[in-house]
């Protein structure tokens, strides 16, 4: 919903920390984006010129959404935590916890929003913030 909320570039969904959602305030924070570069990994750097550090106020459904959402990360964990007989420790949506990440917790690949985005439009008949094709909508 970030992306089709306020056309967020997939680099920067990518890089997006807990710490960068202000909730009092109902905004986002972008300051970073990440990229995979073929033999080095996924590089976290800066957004793509100095005008894309910003910050956006985001719809009242959209922070709602991420709060249903780091709730729910909350009770996975929980039951992670249990199920392995282990004592959470860490918070998991602490202020730099990754939004997007790797079943281990590090930084998700910004590919894989591609791939998420394309099928959820396809299922949904709507049109790819990131990815279109000509003649297609």
């Amino acid at each position: 919903m970030l992306a089709f909320a306020r056309g967020l570039r997939r680099e920067e969904l990518s890089a997006l920390q807990q710490g960068d959602f202000n909730t009092d305030r109902n905004c986002i924070r972008i300051e970073r984006a990440a990229t995979y570069v073929p033999g080095e990994g996924i590089q976290v750097g800066l957004t793509k010129t100095n005008n894309s550090d910003r910050q956006i106020t985001l719809p009242l459904s959209v922070m709602k959404l991420g709060e249903n959402y780091n709730a729910e990360i909350k009770v996975l964990a929980a039951r992670r935590a249990k199920r392995n007989k282990v004592v959470l420790l860490d918070d998991p949506v602490g202020n730099t916890k990754w939004l997007f990440t790797q079943p281990d917790g590090s930084i998700g690949h910004p590919h894989a929003l591609n791939s998420f985005l394309r099928k959820f439009c396809e299922e949904h008949r709507l049109v790819n913030p990131f990815f279109h094709v000509k003649g297609r909508h």
